[in-house]
């Protein structure tokens, strides 16, 4: 009960009571002596019943006013909780996030080291010697990339036969590898094919694929190389 509702309450019923002593002092004691017990039971319950119902009065509204108090409560409460659940909602989206970032970093980074640990393949052009019956390329295939081991080149394209061009158990980065490619004239338009396999620096299996093809038409062109698959 709150100070100010208190001394009310203690003010009128001291008031009351007061009131009625003198009431009582007032009265003819004769009367008073001829009272029974129950007729003072009724004396006393007259007296004491308005204060008692004063205090009733002072109670309700001092429970409806700690109802209002804890019914502020619970709504700041649930306020609180409110927020409290969109800030764990943000904080859950945050790390989300960040999770993703992470992942996608680390996903970058693996195929960043899956990118440096390949081989790049050049190949040129070497000269060569020419015949009608006999043509001989010779070529120069140059590592820019990343250290290989297990390399092997050959030519498809003619048949159902591969022809072996080149086998080194390790091609080092700006290392070179000289061949020859022997074939029967006419050459042909399309189809020529010269895949490279290898092992790279992680471990795994790679292959570049190239196509092979005439500068141009007569018998001692140069030939190009265009990258198409690895």
């Amino acid at each position: 009960m709150n100070e100010k509702r208190f001394k009310f309450g203690v003010f009128v019923s001291l008031l009351w009571l007061l009131t009625m002593t003198i009431v009582v002092f007032l009265h003819d004691s004769a009367v008073l002596r001829k009272m029974t017990p129950n007729e003072w039971g009724d004396f006393f319950g007259g007296i004491f019943a308005p204060l008692a119902f004063l205090w009733l009065v002072l109670g309700y509204l001092q429970q409806g006013e700690e109802l209002r108090l804890s019914t502020k409560a619970l709504n700041l409460q649930a306020e609180e909780l409110k927020h409290s659940v969109e800030q764990q909602r943000e904080l859950v989206e945050v790390t989300r996030q960040q999770v993703e970032s992470d992942r996608e970093a680390l996903k970058l980074e693996f195929l960043a080291r899956q990118e440096a640990a390949k081989p790049v393949f050049v190949i040129k052009n070497a000269g060569g010697s020419f015949s009608p019956s006999q043509a001989s390329y010779g070529i120069s295939v140059n590592n820019a990339g990343n250290t290989v081991t297990e390399v092997l080149g050959y030519l498809e394209g003619l048949g159902d036969d591969k022809i072996m061009l080149f086998e080194v158990g390790m091609f080092a980065r700006l290392g070179q590898i000289q061949a020859k490619i022997n074939l029967t004239p006419p050459f042909p338009e399309t189809g020529l094919r010269l895949p490279i396999t290898y092992i790279d620096a992680l471990g795994q299996s790679g292959y570049n694929t190239f196509n092979v093809t005439k500068q141009r038409d007569d018998l001692g062109s140069p030939l190009d190389f265009h990258q198409t698959a690895g």
